[in-house]
């Protein structure tokens, strides 16, 4: 019967908490979907047959130069540049070095990160090779096979609705966790993007980095900072070292 913020302060003073905060609802702060490149003659010069890594300047920008695969940019359907000139902001060099990365590590299995976020798209073919997968539980499962917690966490877990089922498809969607999947571990050297940590199709031996899908959003429903705090405790439970959190959130 005490005041929240009253409660806070009083546990937070005590030498055996090291943080107190009171439960939350979140909300997703972004909207709209992830646009995906797709090949159409009319509308795109480029087609579902070409490595899409020219048009990634982020991970390795070679200039302008790359972009002349149709230099009249308003014909490409969706690109955000449109017709006009902005052939001073091409800068070769100017990215994440994905390149020099890439030379020094492609990506070891061992390695699971986790995207907090929406549900990744795991059937996906340019994931399908880079999930993290519990061999210990039962796919669909409702009930915890492996003694964990969690009832058929096979890729991970749907925090939200409290299931191993994770979902994508929801009409109010984005993508943005699939999309940020991509960016992390795609299947490098096929028909697609390219990826910071992915396996490669030109190096059968390199498997790259595991993605493990923890949900924290789907739809238009809101999560709480519960939801939250129990996907980054699973996930380092569950062999992850890495997070990755670039989903956007409002919140009380």
């Amino acid at each position: 019967d005490e005041n929240v913020e009253d409660v806070v302060k009083k546990l937070s003073a005590l030498g055996e908490v090291q943080a107190a905060s009171p439960v939350r609802t979140i909300k997703k702060a972004y909207d709209g979907k992830v646009i995906p490149f797709r090949s159409s003659a009319s509308t795109r010069a480029i087609t579902a047959d070409q490595d899409l890594l020219p048009w990634q300047w982020n991970l390795k920008n070679n200039g302008y130069e790359a972009y002349t695969v149709n230099p009249d940019l308003s014909s490409i359907e969706g690109y955000p540049f449109g017709g006009r000139n902005y052939e001073t902001k091409f800068v070769q060099g100017d990215d994440v070095h994905w390149e020099q990365a890439r030379a020094l590590c492609q990506g070891d299995p061992s390695i699971i990160v986790a995207v907090l976020d929406e549900g990744v798209f795991l059937e996906h073919p340019d994931l399908v090779n880079s999930l993290w997968t519990n061999e210990d539980e039962v796919e669909y499962s409702n009930e915890d096979n492996d003694g964990n917690g969690y009832a058929g966490d096979v890729h991970g877990y749907d925090f939200l609705n409290d299931r191993g089922y994770i979902t994508w498809d929801d009409v109010k969607d984005t993508g943005h966790g699939t999309h940020c999947a991509g960016i992390i571990a795609a299947t490098n050297g096929n028909n697609g993007i390219s990826s910071i940590a992915g396996p490669d199709n030109t190096s059968p031996g390199n498997t790259g980095v595991r993605i493990m899908s923890c949900q924290i959003f789907s739809g238009n429903s809101a999560s709480t900072t519960v939801s939250l705090s129990r996907a980054i405790k699973y996930a380092a439970d569950n062999g992850a070292v890495v997070l990755q959190c670039s989903f956007g959130y409002t919140s009380g």
